[in-house]
């Protein structure tokens, strides 16, 4: 059998088909139902401008420029080193030298103080032998402060500063 002779039958009979007419009943259904206004929805979408979820891409857009604008104004702390530092941290403990010489003044240490900005908690850890302990950083500014000896200038120096510790997990 050869396809062609096939759909070419087959085409014969589907041309000497006609469509029957719908039922008059049908048609006057389907009419009475075209006729009818269509109800609007009674609830508001995210499509139209009056829904009030427009509002938090608003508010985010908002919050957006907002952050760029304080990240663009705040000034950069100068923690450069250039000098070397006057004080030097070791351990827990900041330890100043008794007496420094700067331009021919000799200058003696008045204060000492640290100041702690913040802590983040970095997560979970697992120390070398197998122990679980949450990581924590701890932020601080170290303030050293020296007084001239003849009395006549004062040497304030501020060390940013960030220390790693790690807090045993109690098991319950």
């Amino acid at each position: 059998m050869d396809d062609e002779t096939d759909f070419a039958d087959l085409e014969a009979e589907l041309r000497e088909l006609s469509p029957a007419a719908p039922p008059a009943h049908l048609e006057r259904l389907l009419a009475a139902q075209l006729d009818q206004p269509v109800p609007k929805p009674a609830y508001r979408t995210a499509t139209t401008w009056t829904s009030w979820k427009w509002a938090n891409w608003g508010v985010a857009a908002a919050l957006v420029g907002l952050m760029a604008w304080f990240s663009w104004r705040t000034p950069e702390a100068d923690v450069s080193m250039e000098n070397a530092p006057l004080a030097t941290l070791t351990g827990p403990g900041l330890e100043v030298s008794e007496t420094m010489e700067r331009g021919g003044i000799v200058y003696r240490p008045v204060s000492a103080e640290r100041l702690l900005l913040g802590s983040r908690v970095d997560g979970v850890v697992r120390l070398a032998d197998g122990t679980a302990a949450e990581r924590v950083r701890d932020y601080f500014i170290d303030t050293v402060t020296w007084r001239a000896t003849a009395g006549k200038g004062e040497l304030q120096v501020n060390v940013p500063r960030e220390a790693v510790r790690f807090v045993g997990l109690a098991a319950n």
